[in-house]
């Protein structure tokens, strides 16, 4: 299997997560190497701002700082003023949390993801753009401006992936195995109407053939094993 980025999408509690990290260990069995990734990253501060934010957190006053002084926030009068508005505890609007996602993935893509795919490792990335646009939709943000922001934020650091896995779920299972993981805080996109919305979104993106080289729907609601064993037959590994 020669280097590949593989993109897993879906609404929350799909399992996508356990899955990728399974998907990474079959394939470092049999000799490749591979590595899971996720959005938001943990890795630089705009990931970790986003995900305080989100999850209706304070975000870190030093993560402020720290992302204040990179060289992409430099570039974006935008994203700079966004980081304004945190400090001086303003609200932000979907837009505002769209473009810290999005400064999170570039620095990701030029960090982590692009290095090692050249280095002829395979990606298992946990969420990519199309969460920027099923998300979004929550707040009826529309896609056609979401990607002009997200091509313009991104430019040729963008990376077409080989392969999506969309996990398709029942957005009231969802919501239930939400209920149940108490280790998790739910955020501001995990409500019902959210979650009917989201996977909506995300259905209408995917009648796009031309969306990526390869697409795959998997059936998240049938066992761990079932499903990872039917991911396995489609990425024939």
């Amino acid at each position: 299997m020669s280097s590949q980025f593989i993109v897993l999408e879906g609404v929350t509690s799909t399992g996508k997560t356990t899955q990728g990290k399974m998907i990474v260990d079959r394939l470092v069995a049999k000799g490749f190497e591979a590595f899971f990734n996720h959005e938001p990253t943990i890795l630089n501060p705009y990931g970790r701002i986003a995900r305080r934010i989100v999850e209706r957190n304070e975000p870190d006053a030093q993560d402020v700082a720290k992302a204040e002084v990179l060289g992409f926030t430099k570039k974006f009068k935008k994203l700079q003023g966004i980081l304004s508005k945190i400090k001086s505890g303003k609200e932000l609007t979907e837009i505002d949390r769209q473009v810290l996602y999005i400064a999170d993935r570039h620095e990701d893509l030029r960090e982590t993801i692009v290095p090692k795919l050249a280095r002829g490792a395979t990606c298992v990335q946990d969420r990519y753009e199309l969460s920027t646009y099923a998300f979004a939709a929550t707040k009826n943000i529309p896609y056609t401006r979401l990607k002009k922001l997200h091509s313009f934020m991104l430019q040729d650091m963008y990376v077409v992936p080989d392969i999506l896995l969309y996990f398709d779920l029942d957005p009231k299972i969802s919501a239930d195995r939400l209920s149940k993981a108490s280790d998790k805080p739910v955020d501001i996109y995990e409500t019902l109407s959210k979650i009917r919305k989201t996977r909506s979104t995300y259905i209408n993106l995917l009648k796009n053939k031309n969306l990526y080289k390869k697409l795959y729907i998997i059936n998240a609601e049938a066992p761990l094993l079932e499903v990872f064993t039917e991911i396995c037959l489609k990425l024939n590994i």
